[in-house]
């Protein structure tokens, strides 16, 4: 069994680290959408949690690599 190259392992993990805040805002959107048409309030709190983590995870990583200096 043939095995991924470097380059490409590299590729993935990378695309993997970019649009892993947006996989969790989407998936807590999901939840929510789910969640209040079944009336479940605890899973819309859930997915309420895990999209604002989804937008401060992403805001933590715009700033880190847009270059800005904090301090």
């Amino acid at each position: 069994m043939k095995t991924l190259s470097p380059f490409v392992k590299d590729l993935l993990r990378f695309l993997m680290t970019l649009f892993a805040p947006v996989i969790l805002i989407v998936l807590g959107g999901l939840l929510i959408g789910w969640s209040i048409t079944n009336e479940y309030s605890i899973l819309a709190w859930t997915g309420l949690i895990m999209v604002g983590a989804g937008i401060l995870w992403g805001l933590i990583f715009f700033f880190y690599h847009s270059g800005s200096h904090w301090g």
